[in-house]
């Protein structure tokens, strides 16, 4: 970024509380060029090429290329590269936490005037992560309210009740682990930054903020320390394992009755079908444990942003919007066999899809969990101009934690140290909470 471009992205978040695009004078809307146009795609939702191959027949002269990677760790340098040198797709899939820091680089292309007509059709809060700044870079696709996923049968085997607090679960945590060794009751995640900062979240911490002309980071809070200890507790009890998350390893540990639960997302209930088939009808869905009085948090969720560079920003937005809200589309991004999201669109989450029993969750309506957890989520959190570069700094501190050489809570003090010099070495003003 040049001195200049820096300048402008400092003044921003000091007049505007986020960090808005260098340079940029904003979208003034984009006629949709006349006779076929091809719009290229990156994205990673299982269920993506059936979408695209429904809106492809249904309109020729707004064709979609699609191109799937594995998730936002192998997107966003594709698309870095990509804008650099003049060959990025024209819409990408796009982790909510990634956006400010593509924003900041002048990555990503204002399209506030495209997309005005759809605002009111999705959640406040996430029109409000793809608009940081006060101008708007996509369409939000989905959502991650966070809750407990357990295994009703291995609960019984151990005479365990579904824990409501986080002392339950810490107890629970203890007489199964005491009753044998080799089981754990849950797992630390540690290649999910996201699912941390939502148990951050739930606890009343926060890791950025906005205070008048400058930025208070407060990774290191006493609200984000309690969750720290509370977990390196657990972890170095046997209680929980620090394991990865998105690795396959870890679903032969579900098969082998050695993890009973998950603190995870809306999205990740698509996964165990799929990788652990045999356990269908063991599995259930409960509100995740709190400290004390309701409240839950969010991982993760996505938006379809516009590439910096795209020649058809109309055509872009109008195809995200039907991607991201169409029924016709959510029936395999949200189908608990195919996708797995659920949706940011405010009638989509009244679709059959997002409303129905699922058969390997012993006929629950596990969607009504969502929908409770998504209500007691502060959807006031928000991610920093930087967090790419915290998130690696936490991945990093994670892998550490796992090998023994680290503890949670001085990963904490380290990330917070990270962000603090990063924010001043690009110019924004930062201080500690």
């Amino acid at each position: 970024m040049t001195a200049r471009k820096k300048s402008i992205a400092t003044a921003a978040v000091l007049a505007a509380g986020l960090l808005a695009m260098t340079g940029c004078s904003g979208n003034t809307g984009s006629a949709e060029q006349s006779g076929p146009v091809t719009i290229e795609y990156l994205g990673w939702v299982v269920g993506l090429k059936d979408s695209v191959a429904i809106w492809n027949k249904e309109n020729p002269n707004i064709q979609v290329k699609l191109t799937t990677t594995s998730g936002a760790d192998t997107a966003n340098p594709k698309i870095r590269a990509g804008v650099q040198a003049g060959n990025a797709p024209c819409l990408t899939q796009m982790a909510y936490y990634s956006i400010p820091s593509f924003v900041a680089d002048d990555l990503l292309e204002p399209v506030t005037k495209d997309a005005a007509a759809y605002k009111d059709e999705y959640l406040p809060w996430t029109w409000a992560s793809t608009s940081p700044g006060g101008q708007t870079y996509g369409i939000p696709q989905d959502t991650g309210p966070m809750v407990l996923y357990y295994n009703q049968k291995e609960f019984d085997k151990y005479g365990i009740d579904v824990p409501t607090t986080w002392d339950e679960y810490a107890a629970a945590a203890k007489k199964v682990h005491d009753a044998d060794k080799s089981v754990s009751f849950g797992f630390f995640g540690t290649d999910d930054v996201g699912n941390y900062a939502g148990l951050v979240s739930q606890a009343g911490g926060r890791w950025t903020t906005i205070d008048g002309d400058q930025w208070k980071v407060g990774i290191d809070s006493p609200a984000a320390t309690k969750v720290a200890s509370y977990w390196q507790d657990l972890i170095a009890s046997g209680g929980v394992r620090a394991t990865p998350r998105f690795d396959a390893g870890i679903y032969p540990l579900f098969q082998q009755g050695k993890i009973l639960t998950m603190i995870g997302a809306s999205w990740n209930y698509s996964a165990l079908p799929a990788n652990v088939p045999s356990q269908s009808g063991q599995w259930r869905i409960a509100p995740m444990p709190n400290w004390g009085q309701e409240a839950s948090g969010n991982s993760g969720g996505s938006a379809s942003v516009v590439v910096k560079g795209c020649k058809y920003p109309a055509q872009a937005v109008k195809f995200a919007n039907w991607l991201n809200s169409s029924e016709a589309s959510l029936n395999f991004l949200s189908s608990p066999t195919v996708g797995g999201l659920y949706p940011a669109a405010s009638k989509a989450l009244k679709y059959d899809v997002v409303n129905s029993d699922v058969d390997y969750y012993g006929g629950q309506n596990v969607y009504e969990e969502f929908a409770k957890s998504s209500a007691l989520v502060d959807t006031s959190w928000q991610y920093g101009p930087t967090y790419e570069a915290t998130d690696t700094e936490f991945a990093d501190g994670f892998a550490a934690v796992a090998n023994g050489s680290k503890t949670l809570p001085a990963v904490n003090a380290e990330v917070q140290a990270a962000t603090l010099s990063d924010m001043k070495k690009r110019g924004i003003a930062a201080s500690a909470e």
